[in-house]
């Protein structure tokens, strides 16, 4: 199965799960919630700037549904610790639970324990999940634009921007 059609299973399959929610009340919710945590997001581009050299993101994940198990001992703020004690500049959490396991609970666990920019890679597909990415402690979002049209993409950029959240885009191309 090739990356981007499962990534589209992902994303329907998800759709259909909150068919029902109503956007705007969601969005709401999660607003107030992001407010009321007042978390104040790091500067992801700041601390990607290359001016003294190369930087990275660490991924943080448990399984993949590609390779199998990839962590046994799984301690998230541990490892996220020891990712910016060898140098990353930022953690990319896995917050997807169905295939990744990951869970937006492991980024507010990543949050308490490191001073560096966290970014949640959760299939992000509705503008309530930016607020509520905000409301967990993350400073960043990744958008998968293979499972969006133009117009969501634009959407939940936007809704970053209220959010104070930088994006950044992943790209995925067939095969």
């Amino acid at each position: 199965m090739n990356e981007v059609y499962f990534l589209e299973q992902i994303a329907e399959k998800k759709r259909q799960l909150y068919s029902e929610q109503d956007e705007e009340s969601a969005v709401e919710h999660f607003y107030e919630w992001a407010v009321e945590r007042g978390h104040v997001p790091k500067d992801l581009a700041k601390a990607l700037d290359r001016t003294n050299g190369i930087k990275l993101i660490a991924e943080l994940k448990r399984p993949s549904p590609y390779s199998g198990d990839t962590v046994t001992d799984f301690e998230p703020r541990e490892i996220a610790i020891e990712y910016v004690g060898s140098g990353a500049s930022a953690i990319s959490v896995i917050t997807e639970e169905d295939h990744f396991r990951g869970s937006l609970h492991c980024l507010r666990f990543v949050r308490q324990g490191i001073d560096a920019p966290i970014l949640r890679n959760g299939f992000i597909i509705f503008p309530w999940e930016i607020w509520e990415s905000k409301a967990y402690g993350a400073d960043a979002v990744v958008i998968t634009a293979s499972i969006l049209s133009e117009e969501e993409i634009e959407k939940l950029i936007e809704t970053a921007g209220e959010a104070g959240l930088q994006t950044l885009i992943d790209i995925n191309s067939p095969g």
